[in-house]
Formats: structure tokens, C-alpha cells, sequence
């Protein structure tokens, strides 16, 4: 894993979406769906997962430049399920994705009934 270094004008943005059989765009700390802005790259460094329910939730992750939809947007993080023991468990996901300016993070729940809270932390710098 990279390491980063904040340097001035960086930012660390935590953002989050709440999906249920669906593609969901995640929201700033304003409740505002997150893009990154122009001239600016958003830097993942860690996603948590947290499903709800008993079952066997996957996980997708998605960047694109539409809001909630996988539509022309990259899969970043493919079918990533957690076996459930109860309904506390949550996954800490260690990664390094680039998100390029004008996209958004997407994740998608894509078991059937399945909802899926996703945190991701990242730092926004210029790009």
C-alpha cells in the first residue's frame, strides 16, 4: 500500500451510502451525493463494510460519473461477500483506488434483500 502524506489543500473525506438491492452514490458529511471535484482526485484508503441481517451480503463497488448507477462506471471491487454469525459483524477492507474528478463512489448490495451500510475513508487531493 501507498503511503500518504497530507500536504496542504488535502482533505480527509469520509463518505457513505446505505444499499439494498441496489447502486447507491455515497454522501459527504452533508448528505450531499459525493463528486469529486474538478482538478482533485479522491484517494481510497480503507472501506468498511457493515451488513445487516444474517445471510451472505456482497459487496460492489463501483466509479463512475452518473449518480446511484454502475451504468459506463468501473467495478473497483468485485462480489465481495462476508459470511454472516450475526447482524454486528462488520468488514474493515484495506485498498488503494484512485477516483478521478467528476466520479462517484457507487456501492451496490447484490444480494436479494440484503442491506449493506458502506464507509469509505480516502483523502482528497489535487490530482
Amino acid at each position: 500500500f501507498a503511503k500518504s502524506v497530507l500536504e496542504s489543500g488535502d482533505s480527509i473525506e469520509t463518505i457513505s451510502a446505505q444499499c439494498s438491492s441496489n447502486v447507491k452514490s455515497c454522501h459527504d458529511t452533508t448528505n450531499t451525493n459525493y463528486q469529486v471535484p474538478v482538478g482533485r482526485k479522491y484517494v481510497i484508503h480503507s472501506i468498511v463494510f457493515l451488513p445487516s441481517g444474517a445471510g451472505a451480503p456482497q459487496l460492489r463497488l463501483w466509479v463512475g460519473s452518473t449518480v446511484d448507477s454502475s451504468a459506463g462506471a468501473t467495478q473497483v471491487l468485485q462480489d465481495f461477500e462476508y459470511k454472516l454469525t450475526n447482524d454486528s459483524s462488520a468488514v474493515y477492507i484495506p485498498c488503494y483506488i484512485e477516483v478521478a474528478a467528476g466520479n462517484y463512489v457507487n456501492p451496490e448490495a447484490t444480494n436479494s434483500g440484503e442491506k449493506i451500510n458502506v464507509i469509505v475513508n480516502g483523502v482528497e487531493t489535487s490530482a
